[in-house]
Parts: structure tokens; C-alpha cells; sequence
């Protein structure tokens, strides 16, 4: 069994009427596996509802003689969110345009800075620990690996051979560790006085205490001098905390609660992006700060999309067919599921090729298209009935006051042709990534096709089994 069908047979299992106590008067409605894969904003509207629907929701658990047997069910705490309205803030789809566009023109830039010579290497080091703490650094994988093994390979002594000062030192030895490179823990050894402790003349270096503070969370067995560091670090940047401006005493203490080494990388680029803006001052790349946000914001829109329907429902609200569409282009999810397509293709679909994608070409744009409005068409009345927000084909008819069906003809002959269009046409030009990711992406508006022929493929499986047949089931006759 696979875990598509195990999960249905979970789901088919909870919407049965077993699973609910015989004092039960109103058990919740059921729970479609099409809800959470076709419409993510139902994530959010079964999850306002979870605290009382797990009241009454208990898990059937058939034991050996058939008889059910129950248990009881947590009591949750309730939403933590007393505002739902702050997730509410949604850019126009014009502006998430400008920014993507002004973000690939900085993304050049950027590698320009990464690619151009320096007569110091630690220098370069550091520009690559700023592109990679900033979140940034997976679009330039091959430029950072080619530039760092110039530098460590080519000088495996660069720390011992200059007069660097703790910072770089401290630097040089983190990035060298997290890179692969073992750079011996000795650098560290000028630094301590003839008594064998770190002197107490770094300890007013708040800069330099906290790249060697950062530095000692990759020691290995048998460093004694990184744990002596770590606990001599430790008790300055604690003192530090308390004296130093606002800004850099709350990089202090993030630090001393969740080192760069230990931190989930996400979290981490969100608090260095306002570290590099607050505190570095002279130290910053300007073009690298605004790229690193743009690129960070860029994650959020998905989501954002997807609760700006949850509130739409809330509200009983209809927007626009284009404003509809704008945002339902992104929560039919369809990017994602090519770009996980992409993970199995090996080497034919690199980072050029998952850039490519966030990119939103013309023939992807026009491959969502399809995929929404296929789905809008066949799933409307259906979905209106469980309570979702108005689809594409609802939004249509409230603006232009025509019938279901005018409006499926206008889809049809007009709106999905056009898509094809696009997509015909752009499948002749020539493009940054190769024919087979072309196919690939173009096959998913064939998959809508088919999905969604006769009715909604996925809430209706019937539709679906003569292909199954065909395609693994029955041989061809020889």
C-alpha cells in the first residue's frame, strides 16, 4: 500500500460513523484527503474548528474480538492566534512581479561581487559567510565550492601564515569546518597568554568574542582549547550583554541561547538578516541586505495566499475573477508538486532549473492556469457545498452575472485555450533549461486534462480506474 492509499484508508476511517461514541448526536463532517491537497486554505478552516471537533472525534481502535475500544482524546489548548488578522497582510500580485524581478537583477549582482578577484581571501571568506547566514547562498552552490577550495586548498595555512585578528581567525575556522575543511583548532593558540588561558585584553572585543564564541561550537573529540573558549566566551559575551547598545546585546543573547551551529537555518537567517542590517554598519554589502529580504519574503507569499482565502470564507466575501485567480495560481499548489517532480530527474534539473521555476515563465504560468481552472470547473458545486471560499467559477459569475454554464464555455473555448497558446508557443522558443523539463512541466497541464475530464478525479476516483488499468494492471496482448 502506498502512502496515498494509506492515507485514504485513514481518512475513510475517521469519516466513518464508528468512530464516533453512540452519544455523538452530530458528529464533525467528514474530512477529504481532496481538501487538504486541492485547497490548502481548508487547512486553516478544519484547524479553527480542530479544539471542538477533537472533543467529539475519538479514534476507533478494533481489537482482536471486533469490539471497539475507546480512549480519551487530549484536551488542547485553544488557538494561541487572538488575531487572525495579522497573517491577513497579502501583496498585489503586481508587486510580488516588481520584487521577483528586482531580486534576479540584484541575484547578478550579487554573484558578480562573489565571482570578482581580491587580493585578500579572508575577505572573500567573509562575503560568502554573510551570502550564506543570510539565506541566499543556494543560489551560487557552485561559485561558493569553487572559491572556497581556491582558498583552502590552495593556502590550507591561511590562518597561521597572517596576522588576521581574532575575528577573522575565528571566522576562517568556522567557515573552513562547516565547508569540510579541518582547520587545525591551533590558530586559536595565539591568543592565550604564557599561562595557557585566553588573555583578557579580547575580552572588550565583542565582535571577536562572538565569532570565536560561534567558532567553538564545531570542535571535535579531544579540542580542549575550543571548550576553554567556549566557556571563556561565554561568561564575556554574558557581561557584554548588559554594556553593549541595544542591538548587538540582543544578537548577544540570541547567540548565547541559539548558536549559528545549532540553529534551524531558517530562524537563523531571519535574526542575522537584522543583525547585518543593525549592527554590522561599514561591514555591509547594501545590494546583498536587499536581495537577502527580497528572497526571504519570497517563501511567505504561498502561505499568505493560502489565508487570505481561509479569511475570504470567514467573510463571505467574493473578490474579483482576477483577483481570484491571482491568488489561486499559487494555493493550487501545482509548483510545488513539479518542483518536486524535479528531485527525481538527477542531473537534468540542477538549481538553474528550480530558479527557472520560482521564476514563474510564461509556460508555467500558463500550466497553473490550466490546472486551477480545470479544477474550478469540475469541483465547483461540489466544493460549494463542503463551505469553501468562492472559486474561480463562482467569482466569474458574480462579476459578469451569467450562468455556470456560460461560464464554462468561456473558460473552455477561451481562458484554458489560450493557456494552451501560451504554452505551444512557448515550447518552440528557446529557454534557459532543456527540452525534458519543458515536457516535464507541460505534463501537468495534460495530468488536469485527464483529472479533470468528467468530474473532480480526485474526490472521484472512479473516473480514474480504467487508466490504472491500462497503465499497470492489464498487459498489452502479444
Amino acid at each position: 500500500m502506498n502512502s496515498s492509499m494509506a492515507l485514504q484508508t485513514h481518512v475513510s476511517a475517521l469519516n466513518s460513523s464508528k468512530c464516533f461514541p453512540p452519544s455523538t448526536a452530530n458528529p464533525p463532517s467528514k474530512i477529504f484527503v481532496h481538501d487538504f491537497f486541492a485547497s490548502p486554505s481548508n487547512i486553516v478552516k478544519h484547524s479553527a474548528n480542530s479544539l471542538q471537533a477533537s472533543r467529539r472525534l475519538q479514534p476507533c481502535l478494533a481489537s482482536n474480538n471486533n469490539q471497539e475500544a475507546y480512549r480519551p482524546v487530549a484536551n488542547f489548548a485553544p488557538t494561541i492566534w487572538k488575531d487572525s488578522n495579522i497573517f491577513n497582510s497579502v501583496l498585489p500580485h503586481s508587486e510580488i512581479e516588481s520584487n521577483d524581478k528586482l531580486a534576479e537583477e540584484l541575484k547578478q549582482r550579487v554573484k558578480e561581487i562573489l565571482i570578482a578577484s581580491t587580493s585578500d581571501p579572508a575577505e572573500k571568506v567573509c562575503l560568502i559567510d554573510s551570502i550564506c547566514r543570510l539565506g541566499v547562498s543556494y543560489h551560487f552552490e557552485t561559485e561558493i565550492e569553487e572559491q572556497l577550495n581556491e582558498i583552502f586548498e590552495a593556502q590550507p595555512n591561511l590562518a597561521e601564515d597572517n596576522d588576521y585578528d581574532l575575528y577573522t581567525i575565528a571566522l576562517l575556522f568556522r567557515v573552513s569546518r562547516q565547508h569540510g575543511f579541518k582547520m587545525s583548532c591551533g590558530v586559536f593558540d595565539k591568543f592565550k597568554d604564557s599561562n595557557g588561558t585566553f588573555k583578557e585584553n579580547i575580552a572588550g572585543d565583542a565582535r571577536g568574542i562572538l565569532s570565536l564564541y560561534e567558532a567553538t561550537h564545531l570542535r571535535v573529540r579531544g579540542e580542549d582549547i575550543l571548550k576553554e573558549a567556549l566557556d571563556f566566551t561565554t561568561t564575556h559575551l554574558k557581561s557584554l550583554a548588559k554594556s553593549s547598545p541595544d542591538h548587538l546585546a540582543k544578537h548577544i543573547t540570541s547567540a548565547l541561547e541559539a548558536p549559528l551551529h545549532k540553529n534551524v537555518p531558517r530562524l537563523e537567517t531571519h535574526k542575522y538578516i537584522s543583525f547585518y542590517q543593525e549592527v554590522l554598519g561599514e561591514y555591509r554589502n547594501e545590494t546583498l541586505l536587499i536581495f537577502a529580504k527580497l528572497d526571504f519574503n519570497r517563501l511567505k507569499e504561498y502561505v499568505r495566499a493560502c489565508l487570505e482565502e481561509a479569511k475570504w470564507f470567514n467573510e463571505g466575501f467574493v473578490p474579483s475573477f482576477n483577483q481570484r485567480l491571482s491568488n489561486a495560481i499559487i494555493t493550487v499548489g501545482t509548483g510545488f508538486v513539479i518542483a518536486a517532480s524535479f528531485v527525481g530527474m538527477g542531473e537534468t534539473a540542477r538549481i538553474n532549473e528550480f530558479e527557472w521555476l520560482q521564476n514563474h515563465p510564461k509556460i508555467v504560468e500558463a500550466v497553473f492556469t490550466i490546472g486551477r481552472l480545470k479544477t474550478d470547473i469540475k469541483a465547483h458545486e461540489f466544493e460549494q457545498k463542503r463551505g469553501h471560499v468562492s472559486s474561480t467559477v463562482g467569482c466569474y459569475m458574480k462579476q459578469y452575472g451569467i450562468s455556470k454554464e456560460e461560464t464554462v464555455e468561456k473558460f473552455e473555448k477561451i481562458l484554458i485555450a489560450n493557456a494552451w497558446k501560451d504554452i505551444n508557443e512557448e515550447y518552440m522558443k528557446q529557454t534557459d533549461v532543456s527540452r525534458n523539463i519543458l515536457v516535464t512541466v507541460v505534463n501537468f497541464a495534460r495530468l488536469a486534462e485527464i483529472l479533470y475530464k468528467n468530474q473532480d478525479g480526485f474526490t472521484f476516483p472512479e473516473d480514474l480506474k480504467d487508466y490504472i488499468i491500462k497503465l499497470f494492471v492489464d498487459p498489452i496482448p502479444v
